[in-house]
């Protein structure tokens, strides 16, 4: 064999070798290329020695030589880039079984490492286009692996900061309990209503902080480790029975606060009233300067009847005292009572005016109506006497004047006391016609003193020398007149007479005395006869008056006495008449009466001590008159009183029982009424408190439901019993109340039991909706966590599928994680919705998270697509692929078939470059059948040079050279897909030329060879540096696309860490 055909041999062995290192590229055997190289390599010095051997011409040991150092060129070229993809694949095992050590040891300890290792693939993925799958496999472990590790540190971050926020809300806790232990325990203290509404209003604010510290501590400790738990149990527990306590004190405080709302709410429109009748009823108050004696009467009734309405509203006024007493138990309020108490002294200020009116007209009434009795009686006296006074000395009867006289005396004191009680009156009331009546009084007195004066005129008398019989005569008619009078003394007025009958006596025994001793009486003894029997009357009459001034004076004091006892009896059955008129009535009133009637009690038994003592001084009277005395209006009187004291006694003790049977009847009523009304103000203290506010997680909401639920089913097992005690109360109640207030009852009742009614709808609603709120964010927990669950599931395994399945299956899912992330808005809406939270953005920020989390997903998983598509991952389907193999071999078959070898290398050459052009990775096997079309070219093209003219060559070589300067042409690709594509056409180009050049060295005999060579040298420098600026925007594609891995990374990391918060 001669030299030229050695080198013919060596260099299709050498064209197979450079194949043979492209595959290696691809993970082919390196052992039998470095043999093959090896072979190679030993053949090359083989030709040196038979070169050395041959003689030759200097020309073509020149070519020769040449052709052998080119030869060992591409020989060591091979070598070298056997070397390197060996050195290369090396290092993507090493990696492989790093990552492998890594992902079956501590994910924590394995962080930096990963790092390092996934800058080491991206540094060989750049090395290669398209890089292995290993390593890509590779590196996505690495990317979960540092996912995981993030999720663990993440992990570990929360736990850490969920901690912190339990020992902040321990701290905050305590602070808080220590607060809230100094206010609960502090009385409250306001000024007006408003102040108390703002106050409660606080107060319930603080202690719905305060409840939701305490939820949130539950809330949080459940998430703790059991380290943590432990360390903090015995505090967690003070804390939280302390809080406990408080809130139930709180509840307790705030029921009183309401309570002394709801009180204070109904003083201020019952003290409006009140102040609106007082300003009524002081334009009422009558003016008295214009009153007369003929008009006392309506005067006297319009104060009686103020005078009771003022009663009324002095109940009703020491009522709202009590009330606001009861205000200023519950809270602090200093301003209030002095306040009612105002409105009190002006009422009593006024009921003391009226009732110092009505005084004065009763006390004028008592006087004017004694005056007028007295003075018809002398005017009837008079008028009846008149005709015996003028007949007086007619008749010359010294027993008839005498008799007739004390009845003067006695009438004479009569006027004295009708004149006393004219001036009584005008005194204590000087009415507007007193200058009338006292010129009536006037009148009156003026006839008795004409009468008096006739009767004195008209006394009959006798001469001084008149028979001492007459003195006898007139004696014996003073000693019968003593001993026979006319009537028995069964009246004051029989007394009074006897007595002015007794003096006249005395006087008409002054009068014999003196009479006989201006008398002529001869006889002595007659005279002293006379004189005896006039001391012994003169004595009786003194004895007789002596005793008859006791008993009158024992029956004045009696007289009083009774008058006294009927004042008492009076004054106790008006207090029994009024409170008898208030059964039945309102609370107040009742209870009023009741206080009244229990003060009453001691007052009545006294009462029936002073009838005994009456009855006793009525028997013990004095006697010793010689006349009968037959007191039988006293004893009248006296049995009338005892038994006016038995209905009476009778009637007050029915009344104190009916008071006080009512009084309990109402307590017990009013009682009923508010133990409902506190439950339900605790109740709705509680729903406030154990609403969820702000933040809320579902542990906190079951917790707030749960004892909702707990609190609705308090609030039922109290319902019957509270309301079958209010009904009971209220029926007992009705049965002894007037229709009016009945109905009051009735009404109060029904609004209570409205009330009640509405405050468990209320509650059961709220019940329900926190019970769909819970089901509704279990849903919501379930679908979420299906949604990151598939998200995690499928990132972990991305390696599992090809590429374009798992995008396939992505895409054919996403939508309906879409729609079920819809879902999940409509949910998250519902429980805003039943929670009352509608504009608080409840869990927007997680449902958006996981609407990113999908959108990542969706962008991870195109990204690794687009990534794969780029590398040589992809591959179209087996169908396709056969289909494009079979299409280009179709081709060559009517390639070969033409009959020129210069148009078999043109097709052959065209078919190159737009193989060249496909995206080759994407066919199995293209690239056996690439190497096979460049091999047939250059067996053509090493046939077409040896057998054709050179020029038709060199004009083949000049057209083609035209064809790659227009395609140098051609501005710079900006698309990653373009520059792969023209990536490819450079490396088919730099082939061809570069085989071109060899074949024309080979055939460096014709002579313008060296021109062409030039070229060809100066084409391939253009398109060599065109290459490097491809290879340059394809670098910048990869470091731009393997930063939108790590921020999609990132974007996981955070999605993590947002989707662990949840």
């Amino acid at each position: 064999m001669n030299v030229i055909d050695a080198l013919k041999l060596l260099s299709g062995k050498v064209e197979n070798i450079q194949s043979r290192v492209i595959l290696c590229q691809r993970q082919e055997s390196f052992e039998e290329a470095q043999e093959e190289i090896s072979e190679i390599n030993n053949d090359i010095e083989a030709i040196k020695v038979l070169f050395k051997e041959m003689n030759t011409r200097d020309q073509e040991d020149d070519q020769i030589s040449k052709v052998i150092y080119c030869l060992e060129e591409q020989v060591v070229t091979a070598d070298h880039v056997l070397q390197y993809w060996k050195q290369y694949w090396l290092r993507v095992f090493t990696i492989c079984d790093r990552v492998k050590t890594l992902t079956v040891g501590d994910p924590a300890d394995a962080e930096p490492e990963c790092r390092d290792l996934r800058n080491d693939i991206c540094e060989l993925m750049n090395m290669k286009t398209p890089p292995p799958t290993q390593l890509l496999n590779a590196y996505n472990s690495c990317v979960l692996l540092e996912y995981d590790v993030a999720w663990q540190r993440e992990n570990t971050s929360q736990l850490e900061e969920l901690i912190r926020e339990y020992q902040q809300t321990l701290n905050e806790l305590q602070q808080i309990t220590t607060i809230a232990e100094t206010l609960v325990n502090k009385p409250t203290t306001v000024l007006d209503l408003k102040q108390l509404r703002e106050e409660m209003q606080k107060y319930r604010t603080f202690f719905m902080n305060l409840s939701h510290c305490r939820s949130l501590l539950e809330s949080l400790e459940s998430h703790l480790d059991p380290a943590t738990r432990n360390k903090f149990s015995e505090l967690h527990k003070q804390l939280h029975q302390q809080a406990c306590d408080i809130l139930d004190k709180a509840a307790i405080r705030s029921q009183q606060m309401a309570l002394a709302a709801s009180k204070w709410i109904s003083l201020d429109q019952n003290l409006h009233e009140e102040a609106a009748w007082l300003n009524i009823v002081q334009q009422r108050v009558p003016n008295l300067s214009a009153m007369t004696c003929s008009d006392y009467k309506q005067y006297e009734s319009l104060f009686k009847a103020l005078d009771e309405d003022m009663k009324v509203h002095l109940v009703r006024t020491t009522q709202l005292v009590s009330v606001c007493r009861s205000i200023t138990n519950l809270i602090d309020c200093p301003h209030l009572e002095p306040a009612t108490e105002s409105h009190r002294f002006e009422i009593l200020n006024l009921e003391r005016s009226i009732s110092s009116g009505l005084i004065k007209l009763s006390t004028f009434t008592e006087y004017w109506l004694e005056y007028q009795t007295l003075a018809d009686r002398l005017e009837s006296w008079m008028d009846a006497h008149q005709n015996q006074i003028e007949s007086l000395n007619k008749s010359n009867n010294m027993k008839s004047y005498w008799e007739l006289k004390a009845q003067i005396e006695f009438y004479n004191t009569l006027l004295d006391r009708s004149r006393d009680n004219f001036e009584n009156a005008m005194r204590v009331f000087p009415v507007s016609d007193e200058v009338l009546q006292r010129q009536l009084y006037g009148q009156l007195e003026d006839r008795w003193n004409k009468l008096v004066s006739c009767v004195t005129e008209q006394n009959p008398s006798f001469d001084g020398n008149v028979d001492f019989t007459q003195f006898e005569y007139e004696l014996d008619q003073l000693q019968t007149m003593f001993a026979n009078p006319r009537a028995i003394i069964r009246t004051e007025e029989d007394l009074c007479i006897f007595i002015q009958t007794l003096r006249v006596i005395s006087e008409g025994v002054a009068m014999l005395e003196r009479k006989v001793e201006r008398s002529s009486c001869s006889s002595a003894s007659v005279v002293c006869d006379f004189l005896h029997r006039l001391k012994g009357l003169k004595y009786q009459v003194h004895e007789e008056t002596e005793n008859a001034l006791v008993l009158e004076a024992k029956i004045l004091d009696l007289k009083k006495t009774f008058d006294d006892l009927k004042a008492e009896q009076a004054r106790i059955n008006m207090i029994i008449e009024e409170c008898e008129a208030t059964v039945g009535a309102e609370r107040y009133a009742v209870e009023r009466s009741l206080e009244r009637c229990e003060a009453l009690a001691p007052q009545v038994s006294r009462h029936w001590s002073e009838l005994i003592s009456v009855r006793s001084i009525l028997s013990n009277l004095p006697m010793k008159l010689h006349v009968s005395v037959s007191l039988i209006e006293a004893e009248h009187t006296q049995s009338c009183l005892q038994d006016d004291y038995y209905v009476l006694e009778s009637k007050f003790s029915t009344l104190l029982s009916s008071l006080r049977q009512q009084t309990t009847l109402w307590q017990n009523f009013q009682s009923n009424v508010d133990a409902v009304h506190n439950t339900m103000e605790q109740t709705d203290f509680m729903m406030d408190l154990l609403q969820v506010h702000g933040d809320v997680d579902q542990k906190r909401l079951t917790m707030a439901t749960q004892r909702l639920e707990s609190l609705a089913e308090s609030l039922h097992q109290q319902e019957e019993t509270l309301m079958e005690e209010l009904h009971s109360s209220a029926d007992s109640l009705i049965k002894t109340c007037k229709p009016e207030v009945s109905a009051e009852v009735e009404s109060s009742v029904k609004e209570t039991v409205q009330a009640w009614d509405e405050k468990t709808v209320q509650l059961e609603d709220l019940c329900k909706r926190y019970q769909q709120a819970v089901e509704l964010w279990s849903r919501y927990k379930q679908a979420s966590d299906a949604i990151a669950n598939w998200s995690d599931e499928l990132l972990h395994s991305v390696n599992d599928l090809p590429p374009e399945e798992a995008l396939k299956q992505c895409n054919a899912r996403i939508a309906n994680q879409k729609d079920e992330l819809e879902a999940i808005r409509n949910l998250v809406a519902d429980i805003s919705k039943n929670l009352g939270m509608e504009n608080s953005g409840l869990l927007k920020k997680d449902v958006d998270v996981l609407g990113q989390k999908l959108d990542n997903v969706k962008n991870t998983l195109t990204q690794l697509t687009d990534l794969a598509e780029n590398v040589g991952v992809k591959k179209l389907p087996k169908q396709e692929q056969e289909d494009v193999l079979r299409g280009i071999k179709e081709e060559m078959f009517k390639i070969e078939a033409l009959p020129s070898q210069s148009e078999r290398l043109s097709h052959l050459r065209q078919q190159l470059v737009e193989a060249g052009g496909q995206e080759s990775h994407y066919i199995i096997g293209w690239e056996k059948l690439f190497c096979d079309i460049s091999a047939r070219y250059r067996d053509i093209s090493r046939s077409l040079i040896e057998e054709q003219d050179k020029a038709v060559v060199e004009a083949l070589w000049n057209e083609y050279i035209a064809q790659v300067k227009d395609f140098l042409g051609q501005e710079l690709p900006e698309h990653y897909e373009d520059a792969v594509q023209n990536n490819n056409m450079c490396q088919v180009h730099e082939t061809l030329l570069r085989t071109h050049k060899a074949e024309l060295e080979q055939a460096g005999v014709y002579r313008n060879v060296y021109n062409l060579s030039d070229t060809f040298l100066e084409t391939l420098n253009l398109l060599v540096n065109r290459h490097v600026e491809v290879k340059n925007r394809i670098k910048q594609w990869d470091s731009y696309k393997q930063y939108r891995l790590d921020f999609l990374k990132f974007l996981r990391d955070v999605d993590l860490e947002l989707n662990k918060e949840v």
